[in-house]
């Protein structure tokens, strides 16, 4: 019941890796699609809908566990292949009759050259005896090819030391279904042992969806050294949204804690990493929401850094608002060097009427009180120069 059951949950993440993989354009793939109705057509035994597909396939027919053999699997296989091509791919079906009028599809895509000795097989007609191996086993197709088709008897040569080995790491039961498809998937155990032995805890449907997305072993343990510790879906979708790894890294160096969502986010947003580390140089903790914010708004951190060393404690709103009324920092910073300790809306009303800097540093007598915003703004207004107003004080 428990080896169903992994099964299942198997090939159903199979299903949700392909939509990921299918979006990345990669060169690998797989799905399950099942159908009702109409059995089989064509030539071999079980090939189903050869007419929708016009490129080369190979069909692997109800394989079953051989009579006392539990590590392989036997059945028929039906190709068409008429002309394969260096570059070009294959579809290869893992295709099972379950009941009356129900066939279920497991599909792969794989690179022709990756087929051998088949390949070159199903270039010349009569029989043939020829295997294709990977690391999880070895399939073996004999019977007939005639003008780019054939049929025949298949075997699937499960590798125990594979079986075995992945197990242990998976923690987790593997049968010989399980491990015809990780052959078809090209899921290696360097890939497995670089994952997991980076402290990833992975299931092999994970792994696989992981391989079907295009997450590389590089990508993944490249995460968990950043100090990440994304499940394998988050590093699908990180990996589709174009989030490499020394980027993410860099938001750690700055002190950041990021999920993967946010980083998303920040990554659509456009805010860069060193960007974020400006704004905690500057003395602001601030929240993704924020740095898209004041990213937004067009902000840089050194303005923020700029008024932060001259002594203003603005929040991230009277920076925009700061920013947006064109109070830049020189200006800022040349009224607190005056004296003055303006407030971000008395910066912005001094700066609209036009009392620069210069001005209002002039118009500061040593000994006598600071003006105030009204009065700077006043002076201003009606043309009185700062030499009269130091007489006018004295």
């Amino acid at each position: 019941m428990r080896e169903r059951a992994t099964c299942g949950m198997l090939r159903f993440n199979l299903t949700c890796a392909m939509v990921a993989a299918l979006a990345l354009g990669g060169a690998w793939g797989g799905c399950d699609a099942r159908s009702r109705g109409g059995g089989a057509s064509g030539g071999g035994a079980g090939s189903i809908a050869e007419d929708a597909r016009t490129g080369p396939r190979i069909d692997l027919i109800d394989l079953r566990p051989a009579d006392g053999q539990p590590a392989a699997l036997v059945g028929q296989w039906d190709a068409a292949i008429a002309r394969p091509r260096d570059g070009g791919a294959v579809q290869v079906s893992v295709v099972t009759h379950d009941a009356p009028g129900s066939t279920s599809r497991h599909n792969f895509s794989m690179p022709t050259s990756d087929l051998g000795e088949l390949a070159m097989a199903a270039g010349r007609d009569g029989p043939i005896d020829c295997s294709f191996a990977r690391e999880a086993g070895t399939l073996r197709f004999t019977g007939q090819f005639q003008d780019g088709k054939g049929s025949g008897d298949a075997r699937f040569d499960a590798s125990e030391a594979y079986v075995k080995e992945l197990a242990t790491l998976a923690r987790e039961p593997i049968s010989t279904q399980h491990a015809l498809e990780l052959a078809l998937a090209d899921l290696r155990l360097d890939f497995a042992r670089r994952v997991i032995g980076a402290g990833c805890s992975f299931s092999v449907a994970d792994l696989l969806s992981l391989r079907f997305s295009g997450v590389s072993a590089d990508y993944a343990v490249g995460m968990r050294d950043a100090g990440y510790t994304f499940s394998a879906d988050e590093l699908r979708s990180l990996r589709f949204s174009g989030v490499e790894v020394a980027w993410a890294k860099q938001y750690r160096e700055a002190d950041y804690h990021f999920s993967a969502d946010q980083l998303r986010s920040l990554r659509f947003s456009g805010v860069a990493p060193d960007y974020a580390a400006g704004w905690r140089g500057a003395g602001y903790q601030l929240g993704v929401d924020e740095l898209r914010s004041v990213r937004f708004s067009g902000v840089p951190s050194e303005y923020a850094e700029k008024l932060r060393a001259a002594g203003y404690a603005f929040t991230t709103d009277e920076l925009r608002s700061l920013r947006f009324g064109g109070v830049d920092a020189e200006y800022a910073v040349a009224m607190r060097r005056a004296g003055y300790r303006f407030s971000a809306g008395e910066l912005r009303s001094l700066r609209f009427s036009g009392v620069d800097a210069e001005y209002a540093a002039a118009a500061a007598s040593p000994g006598k009180e600071l003006l105030t915003v009204d009065e700077l703004r006043r002076l201003r207004f009606r043309g009185v120069d700062a030499e009269t107003i130091k007489k006018l004080r004295q």
